[in-house]
């Protein structure tokens, strides 16, 4: 969950940040299941109201969540990074820890998860190389993300960020040039000439972040912030397709990319003060829980939402059948990724402190040296 280290301006953990995290998370996951159990607004037979059209312009913004994640990832992994290094206390080997065992060890069950889901429930072929390299976020580089968990992408993208980072990040540390360093910082860039770079600018948006959590006027920068952030999103959906929509957007899409990601920069100061944290405070443990699970949500939803595919089509009707079968798989998935979790993520901070004990000693003499 959100923190920054001890010795830092702020150290408390900051609950505003949990609950922009697992909304994101939520937003994602009831978004692909919405997907896969209705067809779209437009095609609908029934239930043209309302109340009909919030829930499908709501379960429309998963992309704006994403871009949501990586504005947080930047702030509290590239803004922890930044500060580490300016207080002479940055580790590669505890960063590489840090970020290794964050990420992979829900990844790796989550893409062994997927493989067997298209193998045995959905009986199509695929390839165990493709499934080995979604594991280790060359995806979108040297194959592509696997069918059923199309959410996968991000992962790609979220390991060349750590990787990117922790090379900068040793570079500005040592004391000596690392040829090592720089051949890694040069293969990060060189990834961003295949992957999409703008998504690299929105993450070091969220990492810059960390120079402004004690501005004065928390509370307008947060306004501000939210307000840009909504302008992007409307400006983003209206920029999309849409059977249901016909209007012009008013910003290209990318455009309206950087709006959003500029607009939660913005929002990041106040939701991390200890004002928020007060104000939130009466939901704390349904927050945290939201936000602890969050990763194990976002990996792996998809594929279990992919295997109800067989046996659920997509409902042109609203009635209380397709309703209840929308609601049965939100249940169904939930009950399994915590389970997910409980086996996997949940397990991240012993592992971590199992390979600190055993390498962090011995690399940092070495670097000292």
């Amino acid at each position: 969950m959100a923190r920054i280290e001890p010795g830092h301006p702020i150290s408390h953990q900051m609950i505003g940040l949990d609950l922009m995290r697992g909304l994101a998370a939520l937003l994602v996951f009831v978004g692909h299941v919405r997907k896969e159990s209705f067809v779209e607004y437009g095609a609908l037979t029934n239930g043209h109201g309302l109340h009909t059209a919030l829930g499908w312009a709501i379960t429309r913004i998963g992309h704006e969540s994403v871009l949501i994640f990586f504005v947080l990832s930047g702030f509290l992994v590239g803004g922890q990074m930044i500060r580490r290094t300016e207080a002479g206390r940055f580790s590669i080997t505890s960063y590489a820890i840090d970020r290794s065992t964050r990420i992979l060890l829900p990844l790796v069950p989550a893409c062994l998860l997927t493989a067997a889901i298209t193998l045995f429930i959905i009986h199509e072929p695929i390839s165990g190389r493709e499934v080995l390299l979604n594991m280790v976020g060359l995806n979108e580089i040297l194959t592509t993300t696997m069918k059923y968990n199309a959410p996968l992408w991000t992962l790609s993208y979220e390991i060349w960020f750590y990787i990117l980072a922790g090379g900068v990040g040793f570079l500005l540390s040592t004391r000596r040039p690392s040829l090592a360093a720089l051949i890694v910082v040069m293969i990060g860039l060189a990834v961003f000439t295949v992957i999409e770079a703008r998504f690299f600018l929105y993450w070091s948006l969220g990492a810059l972040a960390i120079f402004f959590l004690n501005v004065p006027h928390r509370w307008w920068y947060g306004a501000a912030g939210l307000t840009i952030t909504c302008v992007g999103i409307l400006g983003y959906q209206l920029a999309l397709d849409s059977n249901a929509i016909k209007a012009g957007g008013f910003l290209t899409p990318g455009l309206a990319e950087f709006t959003i990601c500029a607009g939660v920069a913005l929002l990041i100061p106040l939701m991390a003060s200890p004002a928020m944290n007060a104000l939130l405070s009466p939901l704390r443990a349904p927050i945290q829980h939201l936000s602890a699970i969050s990763y194990s949500l976002y990996l792996f939803h998809y594929p279990i939402n992919a295997a109800f595919g067989p046996y659920f089509p997509r409902a042109a009707n609203l009635n209380w059948d397709s309703i209840g079968v929308f609601w049965m798989k939100i249940v169904v998935i939930l009950i399994a990724v915590h389970i997910l979790y409980f086996l996997f993520e949940r397990n991240t901070v012993p592992l971590r402190a199992f390979f600190n004990r055993r390498l962090s000693q011995p690399a940092q003499k070495l670097t000292a040296e």
